[in-house]
């Protein structure tokens, strides 16, 4: 399994102190009620984390929580990490912070860059959603072949919000990454209300 590991290169990582508080203090209360909802976690078999959040900063930066964060409840300003430029074509990115950022990295960002309104991305992780949605025809999905952490992930999420960029805020299955489930939306809240009320139609 290559869930957690990061496949980017850290063209640049500035370690600084512990991000300020105000930077990340939205999405933690977000994430907070996803990792009670054990939608972002730690796999108990191999002890790798899933799941991830973000939030745009500015045009050129977002705040993401940090790699092999998922097995902690509470997150502080040293778990979370700003990303400050990504290259596509390179995978590669510039960040700073007390830690790196999460391995889903360059797939947030693959979000801001497709769509100016997106402010927040949310990732989880729940096999009994994903094994569903995968079958719903009206769900918006990334193609098979897209994997985890692959240039044709963000090539497929760079296509697909081209095509659906008046569908705010969104839910993605991608069916290359087992599990994996992303809502994006114009901010954290509203991703996280989309995300959940989507996951409500597959419980019943």
């Amino acid at each position: 399994m290559n869930e957690g590991i990061i496949k980017f290169n850290v063209e640049k990582w500035i370690n600084t102190p512990p991000i300020d508080k105000e930077i990340y203090q939205d999405i933690e209360k977000i994430r907070k009620k996803l990792y009670d909802l054990k939608f972002i976690g730690c796999y108990e078999e191999n002890g790798l984390g899933y799941g991830n959040i973000s939030q745009k900063i500015d045009e050129k930066s977002f705040v993401i929580s940090g790699s092999q964060t998922g097995h902690l409840s509470d997150l502080n300003g040293e778990n979370y990490s700003v990303v400050e430029k990504v290259d596509f074509e390179k995978n590669s990115i510039v960040c700073r912070g007390f830690c790196k950022p999460s391995s889903e990295a360059i797939t947030h960002a693959a979000f801001y860059a497709s769509n100016k309104n997106i402010t927040s991305v949310i990732h989880i992780h729940n096999l009994k959603i994903w094994e569903k949605m995968i079958k719903d025809a009206d769900v918006f999905s990334t193609p098979l072949e897209a994997e985890y952490g692959s240039v044709k992930l963000y090539q497929s999420i760079f296509e697909l919000l081209r095509e659906k960029s008046d569908f705010f805020p969104l839910v993605i299955v991608m069916k290359g990454h087992k599990e994996g489930v992303i809502s994006a939306g114009q901010s954290v809240q509203t991703a996280f209300e989309e995300l959940i009320n989507r996951v409500k139609t597959y419980q019943n």
